[in-house]
This record gives C-alpha cells, structure tokens and sequence, in this order.
C-alpha cells in the first residue's frame, strides 16, 4: 500500500467552516500559498487540533493527500494564538482581515500577502494600532490583486505636482486640474494613502494612524474593491 504524501505547512487559519458532525474546511494562508483542507473532529474542544484551527491561530500543519487529491489534517502543532477574546474592536478587525484574504485573493496571489498578515496580526497585538493596520495590510492586498491606486502621480495626465484627490474611476491621485469637486481629499488623507501603499514592512511598524482617520479612508477603499469586483464585504458593518 503506498504512503500517503505529507504536505507541511505553517501559516494563519483564515476560515473554519462547519462540515458534517464535528469536522470543518479550514483554509491557511501560508508562505506557500492558500490551503484548504478537512479537519476531522476539530471542532470539538477536546481536540488535539482544537487550538490551531481557531480563526488566526498561527501553526504548523501537516496535511495528507486525499484519494480525491483535497488535503485532511493529520497533525498540527500552534505557534501562537489569536489575541482578541472579549475585544471588540480585534473581533472585527480578525472578521475583516479573514473577508478580505478569503474573498479577494487566489491560490497565486497568496504567498506574496503572508509576510503582511503575518507583521499585520502582531502589530495589532498593540493596543490602537488595530485600524492603521489593517488599512495597511488591505492597501497591500489590493496592490497584490492588481487593485492599488496609483499614488505616486496624477493617473490622468502624469503631473507630480498639486495633487488634491483621488479618482476611483481612474485607480489613483489626481491634480488640481483632472481632479472633480467629489475627488478631493485633504493632504493628510493624501499622504496616508501614499504610506500605505508604498511602505514596506519595517516602515509599518513604526506608524499608528488614528482609528477615525484610518476607517474613513477603509471605508472608502471597501466601497471601491466593491464597485469594482462586484464583491459585498460584509464586515465593513462591523468596522
């Protein structure tokens, strides 16, 4: 009888999602992409596989082909927990990362987005930084989706300077002489976005916006992806 083949690997639990009795279809974002696979009893809290299949829980799994070519859990072992029982706030922002990673991204894109999440979950372990991180972690995952704005010139005519809004429509900053009444932004929101999309991950670690500032400009960033992709994120009512 042939062995099964043994995938390992170590990454964030994105989804579990209730299947049959006690099992559940878990998905890990991984450096090596996106996995999903059958947890067999992993939702009964005697489990050995319990704690790494919780919503965030970062471990290492060991996955065993399918005959039908899916992957079951075999054996995990947790590396670090999620921090946000009884908050809130770390509630909604785990419910909007988990969205948006599910909804948005596909199997290839993946991998390029688990050095964010990864620097996202322990930058919002500091109380405040919830919001300006994950404006920063979602404003990398659009960039990564083919979806970042263009924030280092005015998107229609090419002009550096007098930058005074940003066209949706046309996917960046705009100039005093392209920008519409309804495209204007402050200066501040301007250079948020400009951060954001442009930082790399060392940078990320050493700013904190404030949650007002930050969730407007989620705000406007989920309404585009949507008008765009046509995809509903429910957890912007949470935010």
């Amino acid at each position: 009888m042939a062995e099964k083949t043994i995938k390992n690997i170590e990454g964030f639990v994105l989804r579990s999602s209730p299947y049959k009795e006690s099992d559940a279809m878990v998905s890990v974002l991984s450096s090596d992409g996106l996995f999903s696979f059958l947890g067999r009893g992993v939702q009964k809290n005697t489990s050995k596989n319990f704690a790494s299949c919780q919503l965030f829980s970062k471990a290492k799994f060991s996955l065993a082909e399918q005959k039908n070519g899916g992957f079951a859990l075999s054996e995990s072992e947790v590396i670090s927990l999620p921090d946000g029982k009884g908050d809130l706030t770390r509630l909604a922002i785990f419910s909007f990362l988990s969205e948006i990673s599910v909804k948005l991204v596909s199997e290839e894109e993946a991998s390029a987005l688990y050095p964010w999440l990864d620097q996202t979950i322990e930058n919002i372990k500091e109380r405040g930084k919830e919001i300006s991180s994950a404006l920063i972690y979602f404003c990398h995952l659009l960039s990564v989706i083919g979806y970042g704005l263009e924030v280092n010139e005015c998107v229609v005519c090419g002009k550096k300077t007098n930058i005074v809004g940003v066209s949706f429509n046309e996917g960046g900053f705009v100039c005093g002489d392209c920008a519409s009444p309804s495209s204007k932004m402050s200066a501040r929101d301007l250079k948020i976005l400009r951060f954001c999309f442009k930082c790399g991950l060392e940078d990320a670690l050493r700013v904190n916006f404030e949650a007002k500032e930050s969730l407007s400009l989620l705000k406007k960033l989920i309404h585009y992806v949507e008008d765009f992709t046509g995809v509903k994120l429910r957890s912007l009512e949470l935010l």
